[in-house]
Order: structure tokens, then C-alpha cells, then sequence
């Protein structure tokens, strides 16, 4: 009976009553009758797959591994564990060093957003307050 009900999608969607089943046309995805795939722009697909920045909420040892997976995903971990090395000054250094050391001071700043957006700013302020 459900071959029957359902034996195509036509009828599918006659039955629900629809036209259209998926993401709407607004969203920038389209739909490939040959290769019967959704298609979209490069950006849209991007913003689809976009990670969503693990809240604090007040469970620490969950938060954490969270981030600690999110800041991974991003390539980002490696400066939470060993931070950014110091160089005594930046005329002895060569200039892939230099765009090495550029390149993590903005990997640092944007691990340092990540978390910004994480901690909500009571708690953030809290954490600031902290000697230790």
C-alpha cells in the first residue's frame, strides 16, 4: 500500500498538499532536475556550514571540551596550548617569520573573539576580576 500511496514524488507531494519540498528559493539554494542535487553559491553554502560558537552556560568541564573541539575545527588550538612564541625583536627576523608571527597574532585575536562571544559579560567581567 505505501508503493502505492507514495510511488513517486509527484504524488508525494500531492498527498502533503505542497509544491515544493527543501530550503526555500529566498535562501539561495536551488535544486539540479538533472543531477536531482541542491545547488548554491559558494557563500551560501558557507553560512549553511557554519559552526556555531559553544555557549558558556555555567557547565565548564561540557563548555570546554566543546571549545576545545570548535577552536580544532578552526585550526586554532595549537595557540591555546603553546601560545604565541616570543621573539626578542622583530628586525632580526626574516620575512616568513615575520608573516608567520602576523599570522598567529591574528589566529590569537580571533581565538580571543571566539571566546569573547562565548562568555557572557557578567561572567566575563567575573573572570577578569579573578587574581588567579
Amino acid at each position: 500500500m505505501k508503493a502505492q500511496m507514495f510511488g513517486s514524488w509527484a504524488s508525494r507531494q500531492k498527498w502533503a498538499g505542497v509544491q515544493n519540498f527543501g530550503p526555500s528559493r529566498s535562501s539561495g539554494f536551488g535544486w539540479d532536475p538533472t543531477t536531482k542535487k541542491f545547488t548554491a553559491p559558494e557563500e551560501v553554502w558557507k553560512d549553511y556550514f557554519k559552526l556555531a560558537i559553544p555557549k558558556f552556560d555555567g557547565h565548564y568541564d561540557h563548555w570546554s571540551m566543546l571549545m576545545e573541539n570548535f577552536l580544532r575545527s578552526k585550526e586554532y588550538w595549537g595557540l591555546v596550548e603553546n601560545r604565541i612564541p616570543a621573539t626578542a625583536g622583530e628586525a632580526d627576523l626574516t620575512e616568513g617569520q615575520r608573516k608567520t608571527v602576523k599570522d598567529q597574532k591574528l589566529k590569537d585575536l580571533k581565538t580571543k573573539n571566539y571566546l569573547f562571544q562565548a562568555i557572557d559579560r557578567s561572567i566575563l567581567e567575573t573572570i577578569m576580576n579573578k587574581d588567579t
